[in-house]
């Protein structure tokens, strides 16, 4: 389900990896490939960021707002636990 979006190769398989193997099993012999994927995606984020009409930083009214509005949620979510 992870996948479904970015269509990553080879992440199908690391999750099934990850959810039968030990947690800290290594990778043998495939570090260099994943290592490569890695600086793949970090470009494509980067990218991604500069490229984006978001803002960098968060007005602060705008940060008060969303607080505010997480107290008033926050009460309502244990009710329905």
């Amino acid at each position: 389900m992870l996948n479904q979006q970015a269509r990553l190769p080879d992440l199908d398989d690391l999750i099934g990896r990850k959810t039968t193997e030990a947690e800290q099993a290594p990778l043998a012999g495939e570090v260099t490939f994943y290592e490569a994927e890695y600086r793949q995606l970090t470009e494509a984020l980067v990218q991604a960021r500069d490229e984006s009409g978001l803002r960098e930083e968060v007005a602060a009214d705008t940060r008060q707002a969303l607080s505010d509005l997480s107290v008033r949620v926050r009460p309502n979510q244990r009710g329905a636990q």
